[in-house]
């Protein structure tokens, strides 16, 4: 008779290892995930900071006299920028969507912006509100607004309605 060469694995090998895989995947996933959140986190303030920076600026043609300020930025905000003291604009209200794209963001991303334009120091803190399945929006108990700007004693949240108030 003819001796057979053994090659392969065990049925009791090829558990271990996928159960060692199980493991890896277990313990991975969770830390991914947060990272994730975390990163849609820090990408919606960041993206709230570079709205407050481009209402900064326009604020400030406004208020010199210079005239220049975006006309989009007159139309939500007033022709001396004071509409904006605290105003908050949402998808559907006039002039949202080129507001939000020329200041640099996606509609897609964002459904309303808080607004509130310090007139003493030209500062602005805006907060934005992520839309369901946009770039910075977490699917847990997390009321989805982001803010950034010059935001001090300022905190914008969500009401009931998940509008954004102050």
């Amino acid at each position: 008779m003819k001796r057979l060469n053994k090659k392969g694995f065990t049925l009791v090998e090829l558990l271990a290892v996928i159960i060692i895989l199980a493991i890896v995947v277990g313990i991975t996933i969770p830390a991914v995930l947060t990272t994730v959140d975390q990163a849609r986190k820090k990408a919606g303030e960041d993206a709230a900071a570079i709205m407050a920076d481009w209402i900064d600026k326009q604020y400030g043609l406004v208020t010199i006299g210079f005239g220049g300020a975006d006309s989009i930025f007159n139309t939500v905000c007033g022709n001396t920028g004071t509409d904006c003291t605290n105003k908050t604009i949402k998808t559907g209200d006039t002039g949202f969507d080129t507001f939000v794209t020329t200041a640099g963001l996606k509609t897609s991303d964002v459904d309303q912006v808080a607004i509130s334009i310090n007139t003493t120091s030209g500062r602005s803190c805006v907060g934005i509100r992520a839309t369901s399945g946009g770039s910075y929006y977490i699917n847990k108990d997390d009321n989805n607004i982001r803010q950034g700007g010059t935001c001090t004693g300022i905190t914008y949240k969500a009401d009931a309605s998940g509008n954004i108030t102050k």
